[in-house]
């Protein structure tokens, strides 16, 4: 019976050792389907992600046409309209009408700046009509002596807040 013991103990050694082999391998295979599944899973969100951000500035485009078709006809689409009316019903002088489209020039000229990245500064924003002023008011004979101190930025200014500064500075 005392030899008994060894091959007992053996067997049992080698059902354990083949049990323990058996769930680390296991456990590597379910790793590596975990890690094939993140992987997959990491590319379909990126995929997702990159779709949104052509989304996103997609309908950031079309709100930036459509506020900048709007502003056009706000302003300058009014402008000419009533150039047109006042043109074709004789009610304006000849000399007159330059003054007129240059106001239309202007408003164009507001859109357009409206659109230049000026990180809600007041102070920038008010500065870029100033030229065209500076060159009416001395052609006017009248002196413009610009002093502006500098100002926080104002974070609620967006484009369209930034155009209707500049159409109440012109």
């Amino acid at each position: 019976m005392p030899y008994c013991g060894l091959p007992v103990f053996g067997s049992v050694l080698y059902a354990v050792q083949r049990r323990y082999v058996g769930a680390i391998n296991g456990h590597e295979q379910l790793s590596a389907d975990l890690a094939a599944r993140l992987v997959k899973r990491e590319a379909e969100l990126s995929r997702n992600h990159q779709h949104l951000r052509e989304l996103e500035r997609a309908q950031t485009l079309a709100d930036e046409r459509e506020r900048l078709m709007r502003d056009m006809y706000d302003g300058l689409g009014s402008a000419l309209t009533s150039s047109v009316v006042l043109v074709e019903r004789g009610e304006v002088q000849p000399k007159a009408l330059p003054s007129r489209l240059r106001e239309c020039a202007d408003d164009l000229r507001a859109v357009i700046d409206s659109l230049e990245p000026i990180d809600n500064d007041l102070v920038a924003l008010v500065a870029m009509p100033r030229f065209r002023i500076g060159q009416r008011l001395d052609a006017a004979g009248v002196r413009l002596d610009w002093e502006m101190q500098d100002l926080l930025p104002l974070d609620w200014m967006g484009p369209t807040e930034a155009l209707q500064v500049m159409r109440v500075v012109q």
